[in-house]
């Protein structure tokens, strides 16, 4: 279940899907101040996932104020990505 919920979030949202899945070619620079990482998006699924689930949604509400828990976050969705 929650891994369809994750993988809806990727399809719906163009913005993530084509930083996570980019296109053949030319891709915009993280570094020069061109969008956002695969780690912020990893932890914006986090909350599109975990954000409204009855077991997760004060894990998620008291991570948004902790780097390294939205960093644990987004490790738990990178990694279920790669499995």
């Amino acid at each position: 279940m929650l891994t369809d919920k994750l993988i809806s979030s990727i399809l719906d949202n163009t913005e993530i899907k084509s930083c996570l899945y980019s296109s053949v070619g030319g891709n915009v620079s993280t570094s020069r101040g061109g969008g956002k990482t695969k780690s912020e998006h990893h932890w914006q699924l986090a909350i599109l996932v975990f954000g409204d689930h009855p077991d997760y949604e004060k894990l998620i509400t008291s991570a948004k104020a902790d780097p390294k828990q939205r960093s644990a976050w987004a490790t738990k969705v990178k990694n279920r990505l790669s499995s």
